[in-house]
């Protein structure tokens, strides 16, 4: 009753680490696969790495900086508890590589591009899509001016301080950002020439 089932023979499953611990000889006896784990606090994770039941734990390894440094710490903890069954999906070469540099054993750490919806996401005609866009931003420029855009967290380290900078040395060209919030940028003087129109739902990106 709390599964979700996310796609073909793939679920989220909502339980805590003291019934996983419990049952974790009933589970090594009906399930056979991987179990992915995405945790902020790898205190709740870390206790799993000890039984030898479990099956292989796969845990997402999403970029190479950030949240102030929680994330590379949170990532060396597991590598230091894994088992030899164990390992992390990377969504790039350059985040796999980023971390090999750092450990003993740097085949724990696997790429495993992030997944497109590409029922959702496909071309378009480009003209007709910028004449949408620019009536659901208002902003008619949209229609005219070459576009570069940016769809994420308005962070440092995410590259908003580099893109910010581009929009004041490219005046001909427009810069449009679509994120949760601009973060420490909102108090800054913004450039003429960037539009920035707020989280959007999935389906409306």
């Amino acid at each position: 009753s709390r599964n979700r089932k996310i796609t073909d023979r793939v679920y989220e499953v909502d339980i805590g680490i003291d019934d996983l611990i419990r049952l974790r000889s009933k589970i090594a006896e009906t399930y056979y696969g991987i179990l992915t784990l995405h945790q902020e606090h790898e205190a709740w994770l870390l206790p799993l790495y000890r039984y030898p039941e479990f099956p292989p734990i796969l845990v997402q390894c999403h970029a190479p900086r950030g949240h102030g440094g929680q994330a590379m710490n949170s990532i060396f903890r597991h590598y230091a508890a894994m088992r030899e069954c164990d390992g992390f999906t990377a969504p790039s070469d350059y985040v796999r590589d980023f971390y090999a540099d750092y450990v003993w054993d740097p085949s724990f750490f696997n790429t495993l591009p992030n997944g497109v919806d590409s029922k959702l996401f496909r071309p378009l005609d480009k003209t007709a899509a910028k004449r949408e866009v620019a009536e659901a931003v208002g902003d008619a420029r949209i229609e005219t001016m070459p576009t570069v855009g940016y769809l994420s967290r308005v962070q440092s380290e995410k590259g908003a301080s580099v893109y910010l900078k581009l929009a004041e040395l490219n005046p001909h060209l427009l810069f449009l950002i679509a994120g949760p919030n601009l973060g420490r940028y909102a108090s800054q003087k913004l450039p003429g020439n960037l539009v920035y129109v707020g989280f959007h739902p999935r389906e409306k990106l």
